[in-house]
């Protein structure tokens, strides 16, 4: 986990109100989900960074004992990344079953040398857009190795990304019509 190696005293706990929590060096890190969930369901259409992306780190920054430390920017941020990214797998868990649907639809017309595209697709895409996410934030954080900005500048990436990601699930219909388009911003 990316976290472990930047910083390693930091674990993060998933609770089952899908509140986030992390504890570095016995100061609990909170961040309100549902105050992300509402960001998510008030985004308009094809938004992939609205205003409200981050408000709830920043919350967190400043609830008591947080001073808005280098640190405490940094595990807040990481909060917030971890429900974007259990609203993203939402997300993909949604897309797989209408790409399955979609295999299973094409098995039933016994479509030839179709079987199984769909979904298998789906995940390729999956998996090369968090490799692209990481990879992006990894340089910001390489390219400001001289400080500890890099980690307020890769976290902020990644919690972007990861929202980004979940955003543009939610609104990509995939289907022939106007919502199928999937630009990468």
């Amino acid at each position: 986990m990316r976290l472990r190696r930047l910083l390693p005293g930091l674990a993060l706990v998933s609770v089952a109100s899908f509140a986030v929590a992390a504890v570095a060096d016995g100061v609990p890190t909170e961040v309100d989900a549902a105050k992300v969930k509402v960001c998510m369901d008030s985004a308009a259409p094809g938004t992939v960074e609205p205003d409200c992306v981050g408000l709830a780190a920043d919350e967190c920054m400043v609830a008591p004992p947080r001073h808005q430390t280098t640190i405490d920017i940094f595990e807040c941020r990481e909060a917030e990344e971890t429900v974007w990214r259990g609203l993203a797998h939402e997300m993909e868990q949604r897309q797989l079953t209408k790409w399955r649907q979609l295999d299973q639809f094409n098995r039933d017309l016994k479509v030839p040398n179709v079987s199984g595209l769909a979904e298998q697709s789906f995940e390729t895409l999956r998996d090369a857009y968090w490799v692209y996410a990481q990879s992006l934030c990894y340089m910001i954080y390489h390219a400001n190795e001289g400080g500890s900005i890099k980690n307020i500048l890769s976290s902020e990436c990644q919690l972007k990304m990861a929202a980004a990601w979940a955003l543009r699930l939610r609104d990509t219909d995939w289907s022939y019509g106007e919502n199928y388009r999937f630009d990468v911003q």
